[in-house]
């Protein structure tokens, strides 16, 4: 068994092809849902990416794991353990892994983003000190997934993390991904009016009225990795749409760069034979709560994000009707890591938090 775990970083999941979008964001994302399980209705228990990364790998909402913010004493995970000893009824997903003697293997520059230590537990091969660390690219981060892949891809037992970080703001995709999108005009919400009306509403970072109120003399410099986002904050309806082609130009990007990996599965003769799962630390507000291109507020357009899921001799089945394939249920995200381990056949540590979590695994992916 392989597991390819695809964690983009600030997605949302209307803003996928195969969640209803109408811009040429996401074709290879979109061929993999046909032979997938596409969850409608999956949210993160814990915003921002900190919180959300924290709970996922922990097995636990962040109440119960310490982790609730990116700032200060709740930004501290309360490690399951104590000393040189690991705790066995709350280990981390990948500790866990681990000890069942898989292979695990992390492409994330997220802990060093984060001072997130914590999260190199029982990744075996960690690349994430390899990358820069801030900003790396999605290009970057493919080149190492592709050279562990075509070393060792073949090999069995494998869960491999690979983060990409592009969809996140700046906005700094390369220029072919800004004309993909824009082949599409953007028509979804807010209206200009909207927009009026929050800019002279709300003030402050993250704000239709000053949105670059944390960057030096409060304006873009429109330098480094800014270069490539308008200049003033999106307070009208064409600088607004220009912040959209930034975050769907990052999602071409990493989707293209996923279709590299894909491609590199099918030379190696192990795309059947290799689960794939599709998701999201966390959304976008883009307009909601009067927050724009931000994800530390409680809203649908921050905690709702995309869930694609294929397992091999699961979700390919022929049997499987159209219908079948896209499923409605309010599920958290968190409820993932144990999904995963009662597809592998594996027990469920008893402290990870999964009481709102179906009951079989299996039936939540394809009942007949």
């Amino acid at each position: 068994m392989r597991i390819l775990y695809f964690d983009i970083d600030s997605c949302r999941p209307d803003h996928l092809g195969c969640y209803g979008y109408e811009r040429p964001t996401s074709p290879v994302i979109d061929d993999l849902a046909r032979k997938s399980i596409l969850f409608r209705q999956c949210h993160t228990s814990d915003a921002p990416c900190l919180p959300s990364r924290a709970a996922l790998f922990s097995g636990r909402f962040g109440i119960n794991n310490g982790v609730t913010c990116h700032d200060g004493p709740a930004s501290q995970l309360r490690y399951a353990g104590r000393g040189h000893q690991h705790d066995p009824r709350a280990p981390m997903w990948m500790r866990y892994l681990q000890v069942q003697n898989w292979e695990t293997i992390g492409f994330s520059g997220f802990a060093q983003r984060h001072l997130a230590w914590w999260f190199f537990a029982g990744f075996t091969q960690n690349f994430g000190n390899q990358l820069p660390g801030y900003s790396e690219t999605a290009t970057e981060v493919t080149e190492k997934v592709l050279g562990w892949l075509r070393a060792n891809g073949t090999s069995q037992n494998w869960f491999m993390h690979v983060n990409y970080w592009d969809v996140h703001h700046p906005y700094a995709a390369p220029q072919k991904f800004f004309d993909q999108v824009r082949t599409v005009a953007y028509t979804g919400a807010p209206d200009a009016q909207a927009i009026a009306r929050d800019a002279h509403d709300y003030y402050g970072p993250r704000t239709a009225s000053s949105w670059w109120n944390e960057f030096p003399d409060w304006r873009n410099p429109q330098q480094g990795r800014t270069s490539r986002m308008p200049k003033d904050n999106p307070d009208t309806r064409e600088t607004f749409t220009a912040f959209v082609n930034g975050h769907d130009a990052g999602i071409a990007y990493v989707d293209e760069q996923i279709g590299r990996v894909v491609v590199l599965l099918e030379h190696l003769g192990i795309r059947e034979e290799t689960a794939i799962i599709v998701s999201s630390d966390h959304g976008e507000s883009v307009g909601e709560l009067g927050m724009y291109f931000e994800h530390g507020n409680c809203c649908e357009g921050t905690t709702h994000v995309p869930l694609i899921v294929y397992w091999p001799g699961m979700t390919d089945r022929p049997d499987i009707a159209p219908t079948r394939r896209s499923i409605d249920s309010l599920i958290y995200q968190v409820d993932l890591a144990p999904t995963v381990l009662e597809l592998l056949g594996m027990e469920v540590p008893t402290r990870w938090d999964q009481q709102f979590r179906p009951r079989c695994a299996g039936e939540v992916l394809c009942r007949p």
